[in-house]
């Protein structure tokens, strides 16, 4: 998606990593639910999934990103009472 020199990328494997973390590391607000690790560990995890969508300027520099997982609940209705969760943003 392209709009005023302005791209989001949402497959994690597209995301510079190294990026990643220098931009979390650098935000004043930023912390370590928020890093790539924390992908990973939501991945790993029963019944979640994660996503991320990552805002890059046209000269291709990250300037933000956001991290989150969905927590799908084991029911008949998992459909209506799974919640999405962006922990630490």
């Amino acid at each position: 998606m392209q709009n005023k020199g302005y791209y989001i990328r949402s497959e994690f494997d597209l995301i510079d990593k190294i990026q990643w973390i220098e931009f979390i590391n650098k935000h004043k607000e930023g912390n370590i639910f928020q890093l790539p690790y924390f992908y990973n560990i939501y991945l790993d995890t029963k019944l979640h999934e994660p996503f991320v969508f990552a805002l890059y300027k046209s000269d291709d520099s990250l300037v933000g990103i956001l991290l989150g997982v969905k927590i799908n609940y084991f029911s008949f209705a998992s459909k209506i009472t799974s919640r999405a969760v962006i922990i630490g943003g």
